[in-house]
């Protein structure tokens, strides 16, 4: 009854700290349910508070000292604060860095919750009933600017459910709701499950998603982990449903170029989870259409997700090249840019094409057709070997290429394959010369500073080629 009374009549921004420390830290099982209540309901508050960055602003947003739950409520103004002061143009939250102390007074709230609620199942499924809960869950995966807060509230809904907090080897495993003392189902684990799987999958939630380009990765991931199967008849026509929806969108995805870029990926990866879960890898197959309503263009629909992730996602310079689309401005600059361009989202693309292909026949042949069609099988007749290099711009996020000096083409090769591995890029630039080697005269004859300026050249020149001549004569 103390701490009750102190937690609902402190000012809600005065020592938060102090007032987390008097919920009970190390036994949950003395505390009655009401007190538990109240104490799942402010370690939501402040962890909720502290992810945000909000804990000093509260001019509109005081707590009443009669209702605890009016200060959780409360927070559903953050959502508009949030997305209005965090947030930029391109959908890229700022970099402001939370302090360390609100770090871990966050991470502790989420720690302690979990201990709260695992104590008592009722809790879970009144926990994620709760309107203000979806906003909370919304707000920490995908609002909050700290990666750190962001990889604990993953793990803390994982534990509030009971999923695997990795997915590796997911299509073998078997996540059934099952109290192991009892060996019977738990039935409020299979609602809270439900419960979240829907509230992730709500419109504003994937909408905030797919503006939270950064920020999104830890969303995709406890998605994946809810929907790992088995499932009942209703959740696995839910699945079905959404398995279909995603690899309709495929086709429209915008194209992933930066690093911080998870969209992308996450929708490759779901959809890897759902076709492993449900043995769906017939899905997007040759000649079905991907459009729902028919409106997507007959190219579109004449594709399938093998041609799809082959020749868009991976490879598009190659249907220039077996003369596909026809050579002009625009069909050029397309093919030096797939829509997968960084490592990450290759990675997705080429995993989910493997694993199309293991588990699927027909799909196999088609990758093998697909990959043999777009790589030089040996049936294309090539005559313009004595191609000389334009000395024009380097084309926007485009490659730079090495002067061929007559017998040089496959050193130029090894070079341009080994500039694209970033540690070796880095560490080769990063490399300090020999000190006895610093005049002019010494950095002509030596090899390595040659090819140092290859890389260098490669990464920075302004032309849309280089001639090592430096290396040649070195």
């Amino acid at each position: 009854e103390e701490r009750q009374d102190v937690m609902m009549h402190t000012p809600p921004m005065q020592d938060a700290a102090a007032r987390a420390k008097l919920l009970p830290t190390e036994s949950t099982s003395a505390c009655s349910e009401n007190d538990l209540r109240i104490a799942v309901d402010l370690l939501q508050w402040l962890a909720w508070w502290t992810a945000t960055g909000h804990m000093g602003q509260h001019s509109s947003l005081n707590a009443t000292e009669s209702d605890p739950k009016y200060s959780l409520e409360s927070c559903n103004l953050l959502q508009d604060a949030i997305m209005s002061n965090s947030t930029n143009g391109s959908g890229h939250q700022e970099s402001g860095k939370l302090h360390s102390e609100d770090i871990q007074l966050c991470r502790d709230a989420l720690n302690m919750l979990v201990k709260c609620i695992e104590s008592n199942h009722d809790l879970r499924a009144a926990f994620f009933s709760q309107r203000s809960s979806g906003r909370f869950i919304i707000d920490i995966l995908l609002a909050c600017s700290e990666q750190t807060i962001r990889e604990a509230s993953l793990d803390t809904l994982s534990r509030l459910v009971d999923v695997d907090e990795r997915m590796e080897g997911s299509s073998s495993r078997e996540m059934c709701a099952v109290d192991n003392t009892k060996g019977k189902v738990d039935a409020s684990l299979v609602r809270a499950r439900s419960a979240l799987t829907e509230l992730l999958l709500e419109k504003h939630a994937r909408q905030a998603a797919e503006n939270s380009l950064s920020q999104c990765a830890e969303y995709f991931e406890l998605l994946r982990r809810l929907l790992t199967g088995p499932f009942s008849d209703q959740a696995a026509a839910r699945a079905q449903q959404l398995l279909e929806e995603e690899v309709r969108g495929l086709w429209d995805l915008p194209r992933c170029e930066m690093e911080n870029d998870f969209r992308l990926e996450g929708h490759l990866r779901l959809v890897l989870t759902l076709t492993q879960a449900l043995h769906c890898r017939w899905i997007g197959s040759q000649g079905v259409s991907t459009s729902k309503s028919g409106s997507h263009s007959h190219d579109q629909e004449r594709k399938s997700i093998i041609e799809l992730l082959t020749h868009d996602y991976l490879f598009p310079e190659a249907q220039l090249v077996i003369g596909e689309v026809p050579l002009s401005k625009q069909s050029a600059h397309q093919a030096l840019h797939p829509r997968a361009a960084t490592r990450r989202s290759r990675q997705a693309t080429f995993e989910l094409l493997a694993d199309l292909a293991q588990h699927c026949p027909a799909k196999l042949q088609e990758v093998v057709q697909n990959l043999l069609k777009v790589h030089y099988s040996g049936q294309l007749e090539i005559t313009d070997w004595e191609h000389l290099p334009e000395y024009s711009p380097r084309p926007h996020l485009g490659h730079v290429g090495l002067k061929n000096a007559g017998a040089t083409c496959y050193m130029n090769s090894v070079f341009q394959q080994l500039f694209m591995q970033p540690e070796i890029r880095t560490a080769m630039l990063n490399a300090l010369p020999d000190p006895a080697e610093m005049d002019e005269a010494a950095r002509e004859d030596n090899v390595f500073y040659q090819l140092q300026s290859i890389f260098a050249a490669l990464l920075g020149s302004s032309l849309d080629h280089y001639i090592p001549s430096g290396f040649w004569h070195a």
